[in-house]
């Protein structure tokens, strides 16, 4: 197969799947790990993919595009658990919590295994998994319709079993800060659990990676005035912070 050829088809491969790893091209295209290598980053090079650790991605096109689930739990990993990390400090024994479906608040799983008497209600059914040997805590499912790939579940029986609670802390994910528009998301589908989360959390705090800041997408989710705290990393530059300290978002960096 001609390098144009291989370069093509691989394009229209992960268009169609969005991620792909090496080991996968290779056998797809029946050739050698180092030369599906040399296609990414030629890809790459024309800002077709994003190269990521033992794969490749491609490229995101207009304010709906979202990475694969896979991807977003790879990204900034380290960042993120110290996120996490701060975030179950903020937990007391014996309160309340919601746990958003978010790749940065899963990273608050393992902690919360030490904490004794919290409830946790959440509507990501890989962070219920992960807290099931919890025997200290107390696990609640919103219930719902489970959005393919991303294990998260919306709809009107996840926006009805939030009517029906009220929490001490609402622990959120968030695809971008924006500073003309708030904070948002990319899937429109999750917003209205999202959004109905803010009226039945004393407070909502959010945690998000430092590539969250300055970009923007598709949808609203909640004004700065609405957020307790933006928990994020130690990444985030000192321009950025204090300009949207002077925004009034209450940012804490970890």
């Amino acid at each position: 197969m001609l390098q144009a050829e291989r370069l093509e088809r691989i394009r229209d491969y992960l268009v169609a799947n969005k991620y792909a790893s090496i080991a996968e091209l290779a056998e797809i295209f029946q050739t050698s790990p180092a030369t599906i290598r040399r296609s990414l980053k030629e890809l790459e090079q024309k800002r077709i993919v994003e190269n990521i650790r033992g794969g490749a991605v491609i490229r995101g096109s207009g304010n709906t595009f979202e990475h694969p689930y896979p991807i977003k739990r790879r990204r900034n990993e380290t960042e993120k658990k110290r996120i996490a990390a701060y975030a179950t400090s903020l937990v007391s024994a014996n309160s309340s919590i919601y746990l958003d479906a978010s790749s940065t608040v899963r990273e608050m799983a393992d902690a919360l295994h030490n904490k004794q008497g919290v409830c946790v209600c959440t509507n990501d059914v890989q962070i219920a998994a992960d807290l099931s040997s919890a025997g200290n805590l107390t696990v609640m499912v919103t219930g719902g319709v489970l959005r393919q790939g991303y294990y998260s579940l919306s709809g009107h029986f996840a926006e009805d079993f939030v009517n029906r609670i009220q929490v001490d802390y609402a622990f959120m994910g968030i695809d971008v800060i924006s500073r003309e528009n708030g904070l948002m998301l990319t899937n429109i589908d999750e917003i209205g659990i999202k959004q109905k989360i803010c009226s039945h959390a004393g407070e909502l705090i959010v945690l998000a990676d430092h590539e969250k800041f300055n970009q923007t997408t598709f949808i609203r989710a909640w004004d700065f005035s609405e957020v307790a705290l933006v928990i994020t990393g130690t990444e985030l530059p000192d321009e950025v912070y204090n300009e949207y300290l002077d925004l009034g978002l209450k940012i804490k960096r970890v």
